[in-house]
């Protein structure tokens, strides 16, 4: 039976796709649109149901040919399809190669460093520098978010192998701590900044842990304090080439001291930088009302960014240690009932991993410091943990996540279990089995898959201006080796056309049409305005049916506050959706004036230099040399300038000064009338919105006069290469010995230019 074969090619690193359909390569719109510049995990879904809608089949030879972390979930999208069209089949065969990432980005940055040598001035700019290094900043955030009791200290103490961060039975972070990776470091520093983002306090070094947990717990009790930054050895992280884990400990939702800590949670959710989120679990106690609004978040981050948004949110299911399998307590079904859960709240295949996050940390901090500086109810805990997690088999809780893993972590982690195991090391058994070195190994597993490659791709964009300037010095090369009679008349041609007075004519109109175009929000700006308004319009509606006029005062105290955590939640969400749109905004209006631009060129040159005349070298050569950079050029040029300000001012009008006393001073002591309450609230939430959407439009108004003026900047600077350019064109007409330099000299820089080029695509290259 005939069978259609089909073939992708992936490359993370230069966000290329192919698709060949029997060997026919496809480049219709329906698939350049689905993958342009997008990485597989966003679209690999999407795609299958078009295969069978083109070549109406119902089987299909599927070759993909990549990467073994890409094949992994091409593999999962594959075996999902067939499962969900029980009547269609793909089989499916792979060609991979091993993703070695930190080899690929130190040669990059080798490269970069030579190229400052080299003979492009481009790559000295301190627009280059700035926007390269941003792109490979090492700092990867990890986020660890959790409600009251879930353990989120106990996560990130195991993480450290040190009881760093203080840990209690009431919610006990206040501030927001990041911790930065060191491996070099034996001790740990501190700092601490104000609401303010002013320092109150450098960098401090205790004596030892202990003293470093109780600076951590003063500072956290301080109300001055925003934001506590940690510096030190994270021993179970190896510090990577270019990449440093940063842990980010963050509020609880009830527990943010400001507006700026929610908005920080909000954008760690909503990042679509690649950065990874821990959500902790109590795997004891699920369904609180603290979980709701941050769940939320988190469901439509998902629902929008694909499985690279499924790879990067991590669900903990932490507390493992009070299950009790001679009681019948089932591991398999506290996993279910927390994948439940996630359902009620929309978030459908999460990654859940079951953890004893105190296990870990115990048999760390053993392994780190020696037993002697554990307690004795941590020593009686630690034995019983181990006898429970290595004698039991329930405990197993790499066999648990053997689902959420790729084979060859899965096998790695139990390949250390049996090695352990034959060297009777019941420590290191039960430190694997307790599902922290699982995360430990996703993370890994994130930071190859998407991280590094996401930065190289970014860094090396940062090059195109060089590769611009290369292709319009081999251009002018090609006219200057023209014949004598070709280069008289090419630059007669191209000086003609630069004093052209309907050149000259059409380019001031452009000018005048460009600043004249009036500003109007983009679909996805209007779609954005919309979903906020059907938001508050849903949270209007909940508040009104909750808060009545018969509560009794515990009632209200609970409907209260679970109505202010999500006005909070709301508020920071429209302050990050709003700021996140001024950058879209300010992009698409830099491609959409540059395409009216190219567009308006493409006009000139067909009217001095019809495809049909003499005078193709002239036309190409004018093309290159009228060439505007890319929109994302454009944008790191401007924004290193400060011309541009992509940022939106937010303003907090709120509802924070409610005071939940203040609303039983005035009510009868037997029952609470919240109603009046709610109208307040929500008037306070619709000031809001009009504060930041006035914000929001002003921003993006003057984005869009700082667009344009990068454009008419851009114009100066054509203007400017195409009166250069025809001075080097005149004197090697008139000078043959400056005609021979200027030959030599160009192809020196072309020669260098190929040279690195094929070293940057040797990087890239699977």
């Amino acid at each position: 039976m005939y069978m259609p074969v089909v073939k992708l090619s992936y490359n993370p690193f230069t966000v290329e796709s192919q698709f060949w359909i029997n060997d026919k390569l496809q480049e219709d719109r329906y698939f350049k649109e689905l993958c342009s510049n997008k990485r597989l995990q966003q679209w690999i879904d999407k795609v299958f149901p078009e295969f069978f809608k083109v070549l109406n089949t119902q089987e299909i030879k599927f070759f993909f040919n990549g990467t073994d972390l890409d094949a992994i979930d091409v593999k999962d999208a594959i075996d999902a399809f067939n499962k969900n069209n029980p009547t269609l089949n793909i089989v499916a065969e792979y060609d991979t190669v091993h993703l070695a990432v930190e080899d690929r980005l130190s040669k990059l940055k080798q490269l970069f460093e030579d190229a400052q040598s080299g003979p492009f001035d481009e790559f000295r700019s301190p627009e280059m520098h700035a926007a390269f290094e941003k792109a490979l900043a090492p700092g990867f955030e990890v986020n660890v978010l959790a409600t009251m009791s879930a353990g989120k200290s106990t996560v990130i103490n195991a993480m450290l192998g040190q009881e760093l961060m203080p840990a209690k039975n009431e919610a006990c972070t206040a501030t927001i701590a990041k911790i930065t990776d060191y491996d070099d470091m034996d001790h740990f520093e501190l700092r601490r900044f104000n609401h303010q983002k002013e320092l109150i306090i450098d960098w401090v070094t205790p004596e030892d842990f202990k003293a470093t947990s109780e600076l951590i717990d003063q500072w956290n009790s301080d109300p001055k304090t925003s934001v506590i930054e940690i510096k030190g050895d994270i021993p179970a992280i190896d510090e990577r080439d270019g990449v440093q884990i940063v842990l980010v400990d963050t509020p609880g939702p009830n527990n943010s001291r400001d507006a700026e800590h929610r908005a920080t949670t909000t954008r760690a959710i909503r990042d679509t930088q690649p950065s990874m989120v821990l959500y902790i679990l109590n795997a004891t106690q699920l369904s609180t009302d603290d979980d709701k609004g941050l769940l939320n978040l988190i469901r439509d981050a998902m629902q929008s960014g694909g499985r690279e948004a499924q790879d990067r949110f991590i669900f903990v299911a932490n507390k493992i240690d009070n299950f009790d399998p001679e009681k019948g307590e089932s591991i398999s079904r506290a996993i279910k009932n927390v994948k439940t859960y996630l359902a009620e709240n929309g978030i459908t295949n999460p990654i859940v991993i079951p953890a004893s996050a105190e296990l870990a940390k115990l048999v760390r901090m053993s392994r780190y410091n020696g037993t002697e500086f554990l307690s004795r109810k941590q020593k009686s805990s630690l034995l019983g943990f181990v006898d429970l997690f290595v004698q039991e088999p329930e405990m197993d809780l790499v066999e648990h996540a053997k689902s959420e893993l790729d084979r060859v972590t899965y096998q790695n982690l139990r390949d250390k279990v049996s090695a352990f195991k034959a060297q009777k090391d019941d420590l290191q058994v039960a430190e694997i089995l307790s599902g922290i070195p699982i995360i430990e190994s996703l993370l890994d597993n994130y930071i190859a898959k998407h991280a590094i490659p996401s930065r190289i791709k970014d860094a090396v964009d940062t090059f195109k201006s060089v590769e611009s300037r290369s292709k319009a010095i081999e251009t002018l090369n090609e006219v200057i080796s023209s014949s004598d009679a070709e280069l008289q008349n090419v630059t007669q041609a191209i000086e003609a056309f630069s004093k052209s007075a309907e050149r000259i004519e059409q380019a001031s109109l452009f000018r005048e049409k460009l600043m004249s175009l009036p500003f109007t929000f983009s679909k996805e700006a209007n779609a954005s305005k919309r979903e906020i308004d059907r938001k508050i319009a849903k949270l209007s509606d909940q508040l009104q049916e909750t808060f009545t006029d018969d509560l009794t005062p515990q009632q209200a105290e609970r409907i209260l506050e679970d109505g202010l955590n999500q006005l909070n939640d709301l508020a920071s969400e429209i302050e990050d959706v709003l700021s996140r749109d001024c950058e879209v905004e300010l992009m698409q209006a830099l491609e959409n004036l540059r395409y009216e631009y190219q567009k308006s060129v493409a006009s000139v040159l067909d009217k001095a230099f019809p495809t049909d005349s003499a005078f193709s070298l002239a036309r190409m050569f004018q093309a290159s040399t009228l060439e505007m950079a890319d929109s994302k050029t454009m944008l790191q040029s401007a924004s290193y300038s400060k011309k541009v300000s992509v940022k939106i001012g937010t303003e907090r009008h709120g509802f924070l000064w409610l005071k939940k006393r203040d609303v039983y001073q005035t009510k009868q002591i037997e029952m609470v009338n919240l109603s009046e309450t709610a109208n307040d609230m929500l008037e306070s939430l619709l000031e809001l919105k009009r504060v930041n959407f006035t914000n929001f439009e002003e921003t993006v108004r003057k984005n869009f006069q700082e667009a344009k003026n990068c454009i008419i900047s851009q114009m100066d600077d054509i203007d400017y290469r195409l009166k250069s350019t025809i001075e080097q064109l005149l004197t090697a007409q008139n000078d043959q010995k400056q005609k021979e330099i200027q030959l030599k000299e160009n192809k020196e820089k072309l020669d260098w230019y190929i040279r690195f080029n094929n070293n940057l695509q040797s990087i890239l290259v699977l």
